[in-house]
């Protein structure tokens, strides 16, 4: 331990601790902008500045970076140091004078309005972007340029380079958010929804109770919230960073919430002025429907051709009741036509119109987006008798009423989606329904929860068995279906074990009707004599960036240019061919700004893994004894309170959604509303010891009128209980009234943070570069024997926690260890059994 005197008061502190840190240990208030645990400071805005008046540096110095010494005497408020403050943030406020924080502690330092007018910008030249991403994550795609008023942070040629991964660490620690503007920061959910839906940003809406603005946030790029609300397959979930404490955040549902809770006629969509040229959109499914629903926001006045008498493509007749009630459908329809869309129904390409009709009609450009309608064969013999029906044409002709014979006993060759879909429907229309799938249900590509409420409502699988061949009665009529059983081989090109045929297993199963649904491809033999390419899949041959075909003015996507994919990546490339067709018109370059691909997203090295637990919201559903004998949805959606719950587990990550979306003049950090946190005080979680909560409470107190509380508030927590409680988590988030997803992302980024109940002796061994030469993996191997637990574990008596760190600061001792305050340094195994017999007797 090293003794120092800070403003006349005799400290004592842990060596290697810096005069800042000592300040905070004792409440002592010194102001900094760039304080970052994970990177070292070195004192480079010097707002932090005090003066050392006795030892080995005297002089006025920046206290983050200054370690300190025995005996040391630090002033804090001395005039001269007060003088350096005031210039130093005088310099930072007049370059950003709109920004809250620099105005706070200008004030504080009796500043009433900026000197010198250099500027309006966010950017306070902390420097931490640029050194979390060249020291951190090793990259060194962003940069500090230029000289005093000057200086400002750039990307490379002012534009990220490809060694930028989109990690999104020099966002997450820039205290402004100003990095945003420059590296285009996106949460890796954002980054993941082929629609670009600002994820992030509907989710702190929902926890904010204003659904209204969520779903016109939503609107901003998808028109169908309540349908992809029940049908996507949530891709942005699989990225949530959340999973890293728990469970991804319910996305999707939170989507479904909002949706269910506006009016679409009230939410006063904005149109550009009206435009004359004419565009024709082939096909209504949610790619035609979104090209349409943009373009008309454009404002141009688009004709969507369809070839079915209703309008959703596969969403409208693929999807059944249960899962998407079609009036859901029908309403965001309706609101995308009220926009000034018009539609030609049962009006078909090649058999109604041609593409050289549409420009003999005048139509200036045009979108395909046909779908994907054609059921793929299974090609084994008797597959055309009377009884087979492709799975698409059985939901069809379900959904439009057309009349079909339906068997007693159905089989249904698949295992995705659709397939699930036609086995359920079967089942509610009163047939017996097996499905036969040539893998294991582990191997099925349907949705998990799909697949159990289908054996839940009593759909039969059968599984490892591959159809054969189709037999037939004398009328021609299916009679059964002969199938033989396989086992798995060896993996094939999409990582799954191919399923082998078992010789002598074949079997027949006694059906009456046969539905396959093992694929679907688009129909573009009505494209023959065109010139239009398609590529050996059956698919539109279209440009990455624009979506432009090989003749000009014809755009393509959806299923028809990508192959079967689910309806929000159809959604989003249908506004990307919107945006191409607008340009195309304007006579504008199509690529400008816009690049091939979305980069994936990687995770920040230094985001730690860890946080409070909190379970996921699980969606309420009607019971399977119920729902199998009608087309009620089935699940029921979230109530308000669970919504608002579920969306406060986000945990924010860059922090960018807020200080777009709130208020103007409002500060970035969301304040929750005063009967908010008065409902928060009644829910809030019991603490173990009443006494702990009048401990949290004089640590709330100490720092409450400190501008960025949060973390020494935190710090003080985590000395006091060795780790942050619940209780005291959702106490703090009450107090500052800030979102508990804000704590979160502040407690699971620190290292110095632990969110689960910690011994009384933390045991601290170094693995810094000295250290690790000099043997303490070793020491952490016998530490581990010694005290049976893992690295990062806790003893059954809660006596002793083991942890490694990267550095404690005695590399002179090395190799060191540390328990609590006491350091122990030039160590062998053999010393360590006698040293920790210290603390247990």
């Amino acid at each position: 331990m090293v003794k120092l005197t800070i403003n006349d008061k005799l400290v004592e502190v842990p060596e290697g601790t810096t005069i800042l840190q000592a300040a905070r240990q004792e409440g002592i208030k010194i102001p900094t902008l760039c304080y970052y645990e994970a990177i070292k400071p070195y004192g480079g805005c010097r707002l932090c500045v005090v003066e050392v008046t006795s030892g080995g540096r005297t002089n006025l110095t920046a206290s983050c970076s200054y370690p300190v010494a025995e005996g040391i005497k630090v002033v804090t408020d001395a005039p001269k140091v007060l003088r350096a403050r005031r210039l130093v943030i005088d310099l930072l406020w007049s370059r950003s004078p709109n920004l809250p924080i620099l105005r706070s502690i200008a004030q504080d330092l009796g500043i009433t309005e900026p000197s010198f007018p250099l500027g309006d910008t966010e950017c306070i030249l902390c420097d931490l972007c640029t050194r979390v991403c060249s020291e951190l994550e090793n990259l060194s795609v962003i940069g500090m340029v230029g000289r005093g008023s000057k200086r400002e942070v750039l990307t490379p040629f002012g534009e990220l380079s490809d060694v930028c991964q989109e990690c999104g660490a020099c966002g997450f620690v820039c205290p402004t958010a100003w990095i945003h503007e420059v590296a285009k920061i996106q949460a890796p959910c954002t980054l993941t929804c082929p629609a670009g839906i600002n994820v992030q940003g509907y989710v702190q809406l929902v926890n904010q109770g204003k659904d209204k603005e969520a779903v016109k946030l939503i609107m901003e790029r998808l028109p169908l919230p309540g349908t992809l609300g029940r049908i996507c397959p949530h891709p942005c979930e699989e990225e949530c960073r959340r999973q890293t404490v728990d469970e991804s955040v319910a996305i999707c549902n939170l989507k479904r919430f909002a949706a269910d809770q506006v009016d679409l006629k009230e939410l006063g969509l904005e149109k550009a002025a009206p435009r004359p040229e004419k565009v024709a959109i082939v096909g209504g499914g949610p790619a035609g429907l979104s090209c349409a629903y943009h373009l008309a926001r454009a404002g141009y006045k688009p004709t969507i051709f369809e070839a079915l008498p209703v309008l959703g493509g596969m969403l409208k007749v693929g999807i059944p009741d249960y899962r998407l009630p079609h009036d859901v459908l029908q309403r965001e329809i309706d609101n995308i036509l009220s926009l000034g869309v018009e539609v030609k129904y049962n009006t078909a390409m090649g058999r109604d119109f041609t593409l050289e009709s549409l420009k003999e009609d005048g139509f200036q450009a045009v979108f395909l987006g046909i779908g994907c309608h054609v059921g793929m064969k299974l090609g084994i013999p008797g597959e055309e008798a009377d009884g087979v029906m492709q799975g698409v044409d059985f939901l069809r002709k379900h959904t439009l009423k057309e009349p079909f014979t339906l068997g007693k006993h159905v089989a249904v060759i698949g295992g995705g989606n659709v397939a699930i879909d036609v086995a359920c429907t079967s089942l509610r229309l009163g047939s017996k329904v097996t499905i036969v799938y040539r893998r294991t249900r582990d191997e099925m590509p349907a949705f998990e929860h799909e697949v159990e409420q289908a054996m839940c409502e009593g759909v039969e699988p059968l599984y490892l068995t591959a159809p054969v061949s189709v037999k037939t009665g004398a009328d021609g009529k299916v009679t059964g279906l002969e199938c033989q059983k396989m086992e798995l081989g060896e993996p094939d090109k999409s990582g799954r074990r191919r399923p082998v045929p078992m010789e002598g297993s074949n079997f027949i199963l006694d059906v009456d009707m046969i539905i396959p649904a093992i694929g679907q491809r688009a129909n573009t033999s009505i494209f023959e004599g065109t010139g239009l390419e398609i590529t050996k899949w059956s698919t539109i041959e279209v440009d990455e960036i624009t979506f432009e075909t090989n003749l000009p003015g014809v755009f393509a996507a959806g299923d028809v240019q990508t192959g079967p994919w689910i309806a929000v990546g159809a959604i989003g490339d249908g506004e990307k061919a919107a945006v191409s067709i607008d340009r195309y018109l304007r006579r504008l370059d199509q690529k400008e700004g816009r690049i091939k691909k979305r980069k994936r997203h990687h995770r920040p090295k230094t985001f730690p893994v860890g946080g409070v637990v909190h379970p996921r919201a699980e969606m309420p559903t009607l019971p399977p004894e119920y729902t199998c004998s009608c087309f009620d949805e089935i699940a029921t959606g979230f109530t308000q309170e669970t919504a608002q719950a579920e969306a406060t587990r986000c945990l924010n990550c860059y922090s960018d959604c807020l200080e777009k979306l709130g208020a103007p003049g409002t500060s970035s950090v969301y304040k929750a509303p005063t009967a908010v946190v008065q409902q928060k005080l009644k829910e809030r979680s019991a603490y173990d010891n009443p006494a702990d909560e009048a401990t949290v409470g004089a640590i709330l107190n100490k720092y409450r009128e400190e501008r960025g509380n949060m973390l020494p508030v935190l710090l003080g927590i985590n000395r006091s209980f060795n780790y942050l409680p619940r209780p005291a988590l959702e106490h703090v988030a009450d107090e500052l009234r800030l979102p508990m997803a804000e704590i979160l992302r502040v407690a699971t980024f620190y290292n110095a943070f632990s969110l689960v109940p910690r011994g009384k002796y933390i045991v601290s061994v170094c693995l810094g570069t000295g250290c690790f030469v000099k043997g303490s993996p070793r020491l952490l191997e016998r530490l581990e024997r010694e005290l049976k637990i893992k690295s990062g574990g806790t003893t059954e008596d809660m006596l002793f926690s083991l942890e490694p760190v990267r550095c404690i600061g005695c590399c002179a001792l090395a190799p060191a260890v540390r328990i609590n305050d006491d350091t122990f340094g030039r160590l062998s195994p053999e010393h360590l059994p006698k040293i920790l017999k210290g603390y247990t007797e």
